[in-house]
């Protein structure tokens, strides 16, 4: 697990995209709760021009005590 929320994030961002392949655009937030580290990262689906039409998707990462 990453020692400090800042890797964490960094950590979830990484992760995600080497799954969908996409890239992160911005992380929108951070919750802890009893499951662990909920976090969401927009990523960029479809890039268009002009930029105002790109297609963006939010997606959560769980990051349980292990």
């Amino acid at each position: 697990m990453a020692k400090d929320f800042g890797s964490l994030i960094e950590k979830g961002r990484n992760e995600l995209s080497k799954l969908t392949g996409l890239k992160a655009s911005s992380t929108t937030g951070a919750t802890k709760d009893d499951k662990g580290w909920h976090i969401c990262i927009e990523m960029l689906e479809k890039k268009s021009i002009p930029d105002q039409m790109d297609i963006l998707a939010l997606y959560e990462v769980l990051f349980d005590e292990d």
